[in-house]
């Protein structure tokens, strides 16, 4: 036979699942029970808490920190343009990370722009260490990860364009 539970005692029962990939609410949750002796408990909604402690809540893949700032603002100068990003899940090898939208630059298309601060984390499309693709007519930069990036880690990288030559 089974153990009787024992009135006015806490018990803790702990259950390990695997989130979804994928963002959620936390469910309504509640506690009964059934099949005992003792009469029957209905259902009672229990308070799960909120924010990131309620249960299986999962936040939405996304980037926690994205900042992008510059070194320059001179008409037609060379302009460093940093940018700072932190993911709330991890960024697996392999995987192409895109800065876009610096548009009407002066910076010709290229195959290998080199991009500095972040020395080994990213390679070009093509393979190259520390470097990237960049497309003026878009205003983008594209990496690939050399390796996973860990959730949480802030990582923060450079390369050089040429500003416009008058206000845009």
């Amino acid at each position: 036979a089974g153990k009787q539970l024992q009135a006015s005692t806490l018990y803790v029962l702990g259950v390990t699942l695997t989130n979804p990939a994928t963002g959620q609410a936390s469910p309504a949750i509640s506690i009964s029970q059934t099949g005992s002796t003792a009469a029957t408990i209905a259902a009672v909604a229990v308070d799960p808490g909120s924010g990131d402690k309620a249960p299986l809540y999962v936040k939405a893949p996304g980037f926690e920190t994205g900042r992008v700032g510059q070194s320059s603002s001179s008409p037609a100068g060379v302009n460093t343009i940093t940018v700072t990003l932190q993911s709330n899940l991890a960024i697996t090898a392999s995987a192409q990370v895109t800065i876009e939208g610096l548009v009407n630059t002066r910076t010709d298309d290229s195959l290998a722009m080199s991009v500095s601060g972040c020395a080994g984390i990213f390679k070009s499309p093509a393979g190259v260490a520390n470097q990237g693709k960049w497309d003026r007519a878009a205003g983008r930069l594209v990496v690939v990860a050399t390796s996973t990036i860990a959730a949480g880690t802030t990582v923060s990288c450079s390369f050089a364009i040429s500003n416009p030559s008058g206000i845009q």
